[in-house]
């Protein structure tokens, strides 16, 4: 193995391997999104065993293999505590950990995206969990060129007031009726929820509070879904800790 490596990063994701082993996505600050090995990790008394949970920040060192990195040491820096005491607060973090886990791409630098994850962990300890999930969901998907408008047709560019408005992630945004037909993934949202989402992508921090809060985080989430192509468990989870009649299927 090479000489060792380390930086200071946020854990999204964990999965068992081997034995006793864990693989850990991390997103690492000068780095992006990286994988890393704790050799060990599922053991009782493993050293690693505290530090390897989804949204823990912490210093990691690690041994380059060929094809694997090795965790050597872990310096814990912040496991947001409060997230921990509350349900919900904990439901919307890993919801959160999961969309930068789908939409930031591995191995490649991206300190933007670690520090939109830190600030809207940190918020959330206090904030509204909804309105901080929005925040985060729409200035990602900003540092990562997706978003849309919000108010304005992407077909024609004219902004729309009526309320509900339909919104086709293969449109990129917002449509006005008559494109209704032509997009099948259109689904609608509020006015309200819409305008909500527009000016969360002008501050520079998650708000404490918002109007239709859920409804934005959702309206915000079916688009993220429509531009992965593909489901995100954490957040359905998540709604359904909220709403246990929701829907057990992600496209309903």
């Amino acid at each position: 193995m090479s000489a060792e490596a380390s930086a200071e990063g946020i854990v999204l994701r964990r999965l068992d391997s081997g034995e006793s082993d864990r693989r850990l996505v991390v997103l690492a600050e000068g780095l992006g999104k990286i994988w890393i090995t704790a050799r060990g990790a599922r053991k009782a008394k493993s050293r690693f065993a505290g530090s390897t949970d989804p949204l823990t920040r912490a210093r990691f060192t690690w041994a380059e293999g060929k094809r694997t990195r090795y965790l050597t040491t872990v310096e814990p820096r912040r496991g947001y505590p409060l997230l921990r005491a509350d349900y919900d607060r904990l439901a919307t973090g890993l919801a959160m950990a999961e969309l930068a886990d789908l939409a930031i791409p591995t191995e490649g630098p991206d300190d933007v995206g670690f520090e939109l994850l830190d600030i809207s962990l940190d918020h959330l300890q206090t904030s509204d969990p909804a309105s901080v999930l929005a925040w985060f969901s729409v200035q990602l998907m900003q540092h990562e060129g997706q978003a849309p408008d919000w108010t304005a047709c992407a077909v024609t560019g004219k902004r729309l007031e009526h309320d509900p408005i339909l919104v086709s992630p293969h449109a990129g945004g917002a449509i006005d009726e008559e494109f209704a037909g032509q997009y099948r993934d259109a689904f609608r949202a509020s006015w309200e929820a819409l305008v909500g989402l527009k000016r969360l992508m002008e501050r520079d921090h998650p708000p404490s509070a918002m109007k239709s809060a859920e409804d934005a985080a959702r309206a915000v989430e079916r688009f993220w879904e429509g531009l992965l192509d593909r489901p995100m468990p954490a957040h359905l989870a998540r709604r359904q800790s909220i709403f246990p009649t929701f829907p057990p299927s992600a496209s309903q």
